[in-house]
C-alpha cells in the first residue's frame, strides 16, 4: 500500500464533503517503500483523450480503447508492472454538449485497474467545453473552475508525489499557472524544490514537454508545437538543474509522438505517444515500460502492442 503526498493549497471546493476526496486513498494506497533503491516497472500512457465515446471519422473509439487497454494490463500482458502513470489529456473536453462528464468516465474506466494509476493534468483536462481553444490562453477562472473538478471527481489534488522501492515519483500540473504566461507557480516550485530534498532517485511527471538540450527536436505534431519555455518557468528550469544528479528522468506528453532527449546532458526525458487521438489503428496501444534500477538507472520502453 502507497499515499501520495500532494501540495495542499485552498481553494473553492475545500469545503466538499470528504467522501469526495476517498478515491485518492483508494487508488493510491498508504505507506511508501523506504530504503535503498530496488528494481521494479511501471507503465506510462498519455493523451487517452476520453470523448463522449463511439468512433469518430478516421478515429478509433477512444472509451473502448481505454478499456481495452484496461483489459490487457488486469490480464497481465504486461508482467511486472506495478502501477501506471498518465501524463495528462485524460480527457479530450471535460463535458460535452450536455451534463456528458468525461473526466467521471476516464476515471470509471482506470479505476477497474488491478494495479494503482496517477493521473496528470493536461491543458485538454482544463477545457471545461468545445468552445475553449485547448491550446489557447486560459483565464484564472477557468483554471480554477476546471482544477476544482479535477480534484472533486478524480480524488487525486493538483501536484502529488508517492515512493516505491526507494525512488520518488512526483506528479506536476503543468497547466496551473498558464494564465500568468507560465506553466507553473511559486506555491508549485516551492513545494517541488521540498519534495527534491531528500535526494532519492526521482522520475517527474508533467504534460508539457520541456526545452531540453536539442532544442530542435520536435516535440510535437506539426501545428501543436508548444514547449515550457525557459523564459516563461525559470525557476523550473533552475531546479531541475540543481537536482539533475538525483531526477533520473522526466515523462511528458502532448505531442502525441515518441520522443527521447536529455536535459543538462544528465536528466533523460521521454514523450510517450497518444494512446488514442487520432488514431486509426485499433491494434495500436502506444505506452512505454519504464524499469527503475536498484542502481539509480533508468530505463524506458516504446511499445505499441
Amino acid at each position: 500500500m502507497r499515499e501520495t503526498h500532494p501540495r495542499r493549497s485552498p481553494s473553492r471546493f475545500s469545503g466538499m464533503p470528504a467522501i469526495l476526496l476517498l478515491p485518492v486513498f483508494l487508488l493510491a494506497g498508504c505507506g511508501g517503500d523506504p530504503g535503498k533503491p530496488q528494481t521494479f516497472k511501471f507503465m506510462v500512457l498519455s493523451d487517452t483523450h476520453i470523448d463522449g465515446g463511439g468512433a469518430k471519422a478516421g478515429q478509433i473509439d477512444k472509451v473502448r480503447h481505454l478499456q481495452e487497454m484496461v483489459g490487457k494490463i488486469n490480464a497481465g500482458e504486461y508482467p511486472g508492472v506495478e502501477f501506471v502513470i498518465i501524463t495528462g489529456d485524460l480527457t479530450s473536453v471535460l463535458f460535452g454538449d450536455s451534463d456528458d462528464n468525461r473526466l467521471t468516465k476516464a476515471c470509471d474506466i482506470l479505476k477497474k485497474l488491478t494495479v494503482p494509476y496517477y493521473p496528470a493534468m493536461g491543458n485538454h483536462d482544463h477545457r471545461m467545453d468545445g468552445s475553449v481553444d485547448s491550446n489557447g490562453a486560459f483565464t484564472q477562472q477557468q483554471i480554477d473552475e476546471a482544477e476544482g473538478i479535477w480534484k472533486q471527481y478524480t480524488g487525486f489534488d493538483l501536484d502529488y508525489s508517492f515512493t516505491r522501492h526507494g525512488w520518488k515519483m512526483i506528479v506536476l500540473n503543468s497547466m496551473h499557472g498558464k494564465a500568468s504566461n507560465t506553466n507553473f507557480d511559486q506555491a508549485q516550485m516551492a513545494w517541488l524544490e521540498a519534495e527534491l530534498a531528500g535526494k532519492e532517485p526521482t522520475v517527474l511527471f508533467f504534460h508539457f514537454p520541456l526545452a531540453t538540450d536539442a532544442m530542435l527536436k520536435l516535440w510535437g505534431i506539426p501545428g501543436s508545437y508548444e514547449f515550457i519555455e525557459k523564459n516563461d518557468s525559470a525557476a523550473l528550469y533552475r531546479i531541475l538543474d540543481g537536482h539533475k544528479d538525483h531526477i533520473k528522468g522526466i515523462f511528458v506528453g502532448h505531442g502525441h509522438i515518441w520522443e527521447q532527449d536529455v536535459l543538462y546532458k544528465t536528466i533523460k526525458v521521454w514523450e510517450t505517444a497518444s494512446l488514442s487521438a487520432g488514431g486509426r489503428d485499433t491494434a495500436s496501444f502506444p505506452h512505454r515500460i519504464v524499469t527503475a534500477g536498484a542502481d539509480g538507472s533508468i530505463e524506458a520502453t516504446r511499445d505499441t502492442k
